[in-house]
Parts: C-alpha cells; sequence; structure tokens
C-alpha cells in the first residue's frame, strides 16, 4: 500500500519442517537408546513503513527515515511455540550519513540431540576435582537433557554509515552489538569449585567428600552478557590500464581508436 512518503514493503513467509532423530549406544553391555521427532510449523511478517522522504517531500527535515517490525512463531510438536518479535529504524538525515537501529527478543529452543541424545554412563574417566584439589577417577553421565528451556535472546544492533565525499568511493562504517540471553543453553563446563557450588546435583561424592561421578549433559546457565563494536573503512579504487584510459577516451571523443592500424587485410599488423 502507498503511503504519503512512499511504498509500504511487506513480506509474509509461511512454511513447515518436519525431522526425526534416534540413536542408540551400547557401553559396557548396556544398551541405551534415544529418540526426538520434531515438527515445526513457522510463519513470519515483515513490515517496512516509510515515514518521511526528501525525495517526495514528506518531512523533508527529517531526511529519509522508515520504520520496520517483524513477527514470527514457530510451533514445535516436542517444545512448544516460540516467538520473536522485532523492531528498528532506517534513517538518512543527511546524503552521506546513515543510521540503522533494531531490536529483537526471540526464543531459541535446545536442539534436537540436546534433549533427545541417549543416556550414556562411561565409568574409569580421570578428572580433576578442583574442591580438593585432588585428580579422581570417577564415573561421566553424558547425553541429552529433558529439562532444558528455551533460551529468551534480546539483542540490540546499531550501525553508522558515512560517505563524506561523494566523488569517492570510501565509507566509514561502525556496526555495534549487544546480547543479552536468559536461561542460554550451554554444554557442562570445567567441573571447577564454582560450578560444583552453582549445580550440586551434577556431582555426586561419597561420605569422605571423594567424587565418585558428575553429570556433564548441556544445562541453562541464569544469563549471559555480550557486547561488541566493530568500525573500519571500505575504500575502493579503479585500476585501469592504458588501454582501458585508450578506449574510454575515444568513446567519449577526445581520442583516437588504440586498434586502428593493428591489423590490415593482406598486410601484416602494426608493431
Amino acid at each position: 500500500f502507498r503511503l504519503p512518503a512512499g511504498d509500504a514493503s511487506t513480506s509474509i513467509r509461511v512454511g513447515a519442517t518436519t525431522s526425526d532423530f534416534s540413536s542408540r549406544s551400547l557401553r559396557n553391555g548396556i544398551a541405551s537408546a534415544g529418540q526426538v521427532g520434531r515438527d515445526i510449523a513457522n510463519t513470519q511478517i515483515n513490515l517496512d513503513l516509510p515515514i518521511a522522504s526528501r525525495g517526495d517531500n514528506v518531512l523533508a527535515v527529517l531526511g529519509d527515515l522508515s520504520l520496520n517490525g517483524n513477527v514470527a512463531a514457530d510451533h514445535l510438536s516436542d517444545f512448544g511455540t516460540l516467538w520473536t518479535i522485532g523492531y528498528g529504524v532506517n534513517w538518512a538525515p543527511i546524503d552521506g550519513v546513515r543510521l540503522l537501529v533494531s531490536k529483537t527478543d526471540q526464543d531459541e529452543a535446545p536442539s534436537a540431540q540436546q534433549l533427545g541424545n541417549p543416556l550414556v554412563s562411561t565409568p574409569g574417566v580421570r578428572v580433576f576435582d578442583y574442591v580438593r584439589g585432588t585428580t579422581a577417577t570417577i564415573t561421566t553421565v553424558s547425553g541429552g537433557n529433558r529439562a532444558l528451556i528455551a533460551d529468551d535472546r534480546h539483542t540490540l544492533k546499531i550501525g553508522l554509515d558515512l560517505k563524506p565525499w561523494s566523488t569517492r568511493n570510501m565509507t566509514f562504517r561502525a556496526d555495534y552489538t549487544r546480547q543479552n540471553t536468559d536461561d542460554p543453553i550451554a554444554a557442562f563446563p570445567a567441573a571447577t569449585a564454582a560450578i560444583a557450588q552453582a549445580f550440586p546435583d551434577r556431582f555426586q561424592r561419597d561420605a569422605e567428600g571423594n567424587l565418585l561421578s558428575l553429570d556433564s549433559r548441556p544445562v541453562n546457565f541464569a544469563r549471559s552478557e555480550s557486547s561488541q563494536l566493530r568500525y573500519g573503512v571500505n575504500l575502493s579504487v579503479p585500476l585501469k590500464s592504458r588501454l582501458q584510459k585508450e578506449l574510454e577516451a575515444f568513446r567519449a571523443g577526445t581520442g583516437p581508436n588504440p586498434f586502428e592500424g593493428l591489423w590490415r587485410p593482406g598486410g601484416e599488423g602494426r608493431r
């Protein structure tokens, strides 16, 4: 549909996937199996709305300004419905300056393997026990963890493009990204004293405090935070040979044909 500042842009996506994951483990004569079937139905809607436009003289004092938003839903047969909601702004206040800002909140499910891998017990594993400061021979437990929950990611992106010279193909670019994740899914970390205190149910000890077994299946942490700033310069310079320059001059009518006299019928070419 048409707005005063230009055409609105809309895209709609609907899809479905199906997958089955099964595995079997035989360790020391003990068999274990895991199986997960995952059917996914998803839909997504993106909308881009022009608000101001210098070309159409609509709120021209703001430059070129557009808002965008998106909503997506993914229904997983083995996990439930996950949502993604995002919105942002694309603003070019003057020629040569463009600012892009976006904010996204996204739910992410654990993989089928993280949920459905078979439970495997491996005896005789040597690990360092950071609590007692000794090396112990223990039984490790690995495989899928049905207790995992979805993580919730909050991402902020800010991008700035500067092109100070219209006659030069030089652009200054800076990008800042910050991501905070609630309940992130991760492999079980090294068994330090802090990890043992945070996950006491994953460590089994005898009455004397000696480590007997360690459950190393994936876990949900409480929260993770990361941020990144990237900046640089993009410069493009065309490299032309003498022949290319002569051809351009000939086509523009300011120079001779560079191929004239190179070949004569019945004779030898010019050297």
